[in-house]
């Protein structure tokens, strides 16, 4: 399995723009945030999925 990190942009409160970068290669995995909301004050839930093959 790869070695993946997920990088999450943001606009305002909530995530616009996820990015997940295989440490290994460096190559950037096809990500897409399914949802987000805020769940409580200062804390947010982020949904994305993705595939990191390796």
């Amino acid at each position: 399995m790869g070695n993946c990190v997920l990088f999450v942009e943001r606009s305002g409160e909530l995530p616009v723009l996820a990015k997940v970068k295989d440490l290994m290669s460096g190559a950037e995995v096809k990500a897409s945030v399914k949802s987000a909301k805020i769940v409580s004050e200062g804390r947010l839930e982020i949904r994305v999925t993705y595939s990191c093959l390796g």
